[in-house]
């Protein structure tokens, strides 16, 4: 990892020191005033999934919210990396990092208390993540250089590697061969995206020789970590609503798709 040098349009702006990483793509190649162009332009990948399903869990489910505010969260995200590859400032990482944790928790809520009507874990698993919330809010933001950077990878590394094995246990007890084929299509993009994230930031000086023009491999993280999370997410809701209308005859859960290539998770009255 390489320290971040934001020599640009945004360098010392305001007193803000530089962020604690830099990506493989050149700061201010494309575009005077936007530090990373390809990696801000394809964050809004993230935005477009976490609006998207937020607008669809509010149509097609059943009034729960907590799809729509996981949704939410991916918007944050998206809206905080984009600003922050941008300006590669400190304060706008912390804009794409936190968000980041915060998605993740309530992605872990999800699928923690995706199977029964009633909650699970009571006001237990809330509490938990929230204490954990903030104990990580404070570590990410006092602390800077290598430390900064290794202490968000760790919290959001086992955050996103536990609900992403939880997806996986949940992936291998599904017997809905649509929900099945999302939770493989996920999977491979989500492996995929972590691949080009990995190799970007490991990598990045070895590309540069190999290959005469960039691959842009972390922006190609974004649009495919988008793409993974969402199907996975369609999967995880359609498990859900088949939970919320077991005991109705006249109700069904069912898996859509719109535009010939968007899945959506829906509540509909029966044929």
């Amino acid at each position: 990892m390489e320290a971040a040098i934001a020599v640009g349009y945004w360098s010392g702006y305001r007193g803000w020191a530089p962020s604690t990483v830099d990506w493989c793509e050149r700061n201010y190649e494309i575009c005077s005033w936007i530090a990373e162009f390809w990696n801000s332009v394809s964050s809004l990948a993230i935005v477009a999934v976490g609006l998207g399903g937020a607008l669809a869990s509010h149509r097609y489910g059943r009034g729960e919210l907590r799809f729509v505010i996981a949704y939410a969260a991916i918007t944050l995200v998206g809206i905080g990396s984009t600003l922050f590859h941008m300006t590669m400032l400190r304060p706008m990482q912390a804009l794409d990092e936190l968000p980041m944790i915060y998605a993740a928790q309530t992605m872990l809520f999800c699928i923690l208390e995706n199977d029964t009507r009633l909650p699970k874990y009571g006001k237990k698993l809330p509490l938990a993540l929230s204490v954990h919330a903030i104990v990580v809010t404070a570590l990410v933001s006092l602390t800077d250089g290598d430390l900064q950077f290794y202490t968000f990878q760790v919290s959001f590394g086992s955050l996103e590697l536990g609900t992403l094995f939880l997806t996986a246990l949940s992936a291998s007890r599904e017997h809905d061969q649509r929900a099945r084929q999302l939770y493989i299509k996920g999977f491979m993009a989500y492996i995929i995206a972590l691949a080009c994230w990995m190799s970007d930031i490991q990598f990045c000086e070895t590309l540069r020789k190999m290959i005469p023009m960039n691959p842009q491999l972390h922006a190609w993280w974004h649009v495919l970590v988008s793409c993974g999370l969402y199907t996975l997410t369609v999967a995880g809701q359609h498990a859900r609503q088949r939970v919320l209308v077991a005991e109705e005859k006249d109700h069904e859960a069912t898996i859509e798709v719109l535009c010939h290539f968007i899945p959506v998770a829906k509540i509909k009255e029966r044929q």
